[in-house]
């Protein structure tokens, strides 16, 4: 499977949450016991890390038989984004150690107004 391309917005200072129901052309994709991790830098292959999510240290999680994950950071991390455009791809790990990108795409932070 090619990642899908998915464009993700950000407001400074707000929290940002987005869900994704996970199908394929059979129907929802069963994510039981699978793990997943995503990173936003300034560039593809860039050694700056702007942010990063995951299954096991927070910021994302999957609820396996709905086959919905969910990712989030807290209004009080998008607060401190000096960045306002980036790229990110999430990577699923499956329970057999079985690894692919599921979505990728441009990151951009739309900067607050309201303090």
């Amino acid at each position: 499977m090619t990642a899908a391309t998915l464009p993700l917005l950000i407001e400074q200072g707000a929290t940002f949450e987005h869900e994704l129901d996970v199908e394929d052309d059979g129907g929802p994709v069963v994510l039981t016991g699978y793990a997943a991790r995503m990173d936003i830098r300034p560039c593809a292959g860039s050694a700056t890390l702007l942010h990063h999510l995951d299954t096991r240290a927070g910021g994302i999680t999957i609820d396996g038989p709905a086959a919905r994950i969910t990712l989030l950071i807290p209004s009080a991390v998008t607060a401190t984004f000096a960045w306002t455009s980036a790229v990110y791809d999430l990577l699923l790990t499956a329970p057999s150690g079985r690894e692919q990108f599921l979505i990728e795409g441009p990151v951009t932070v739309k900067p607050g107004v309201t303090r």
